[in-house]
């Protein structure tokens, strides 16, 4: 803007008499040149630090600021531009323009670099991937390693606390057998239904008036069809 219009008025005067016309002797005369050497700055910077992914870690900024500290410093024949009654309020860079050819090179070095970076990211996500599953296939083991162990002691002490009941029900073949009829009955009628069954089917001899008539107030026991039948389930 134009801080002092005397001092801009008394350089650029000769441009004319309005004021477009000595706007446009200071900007041809004074700004565009010094801003096209201010802007030199740019090359300081590099690419990926100008244009960046992350939100905020872009040097723009500073190089807006470096930019207008020239601006400020000096015009033409090394005079400050409030000698011209001009002061730099902001720079704000909106593009930068690159060659065709630096263009090219530069966004091949992008995608090169975010190939880098993918690569780098797959390999770090492999290597995790396989420890993952290292630990699952580990873990997995012992899991199946303990229930296996545990199974089996319950298995060896069932079969301990079976052992004197077995031992007891082969003293006495025809009282096991008994016993187990009476359960299969039990556990078979438990709830109200209609049951059509012949008095031959094993566990249904009790059923059978003979056997009873037979009994004598003993254990009804099952005919030899049915013993040898039982013997070949134990």
């Amino acid at each position: 803007r134009v801080s002092d219009p005397l001092k801009f008025f008394r350089s650029f005067s000769n441009a004319g008499d309005r004021a477009q016309e000595h706007y446009a002797k200071a900007e041809n005369d004074v700004l565009r040149d010094l801003l096209r050497s201010a802007l030199g700055e740019t090359s300081r910077y590099r690419m990926e630090d100008l244009f960046t992914s992350e939100q905020g870690e872009s040097v723009i900024p500073e190089l807006e600021r470096s930019v207008q500290g020239l601006l400020t410093q000096g015009g033409t024949g090394g005079q400050s531009l409030g000698e011209y009654g001009i002061e730099i309020l902001s720079v704000g860079i909106d593009r930068i323009v690159l060659p065709e050819e630096t263009t090219a090179a530069v966004i091949n070095r992008m995608g090169a670099n975010r190939d880098r970076l993918a690569e780098r990211y797959e390999s770090e996500g492999r290597s995790k991937a396989r420890l993952i599953n290292a630990e699952a296939t580990s873990q997995a083991e012992r899991i199946r390693a303990f229930a296996q162990r545990r199974a089996d002691e319950i298995l060896a002490k069932g079969e301990e606390e079976a052992a004197p009941y077995l031992a007891k029900q082969n003293i006495n073949p025809d009282l096991a057998v008994f016993i187990q009829n009476i359960k299969l009955m039990r556990e078979a009628m438990a709830k109200k239904f209609t049951l059509i069954f012949s008095t031959s089917d094993y566990g249904m001899q009790l059923f059978d008036p003979e056997i009873l008539k037979q009994s004598q107030g003993e254990i009804p026991a099952p005919d030899a069809r049915q013993r040898a039948e039982a013997g070949a389930e134990d």
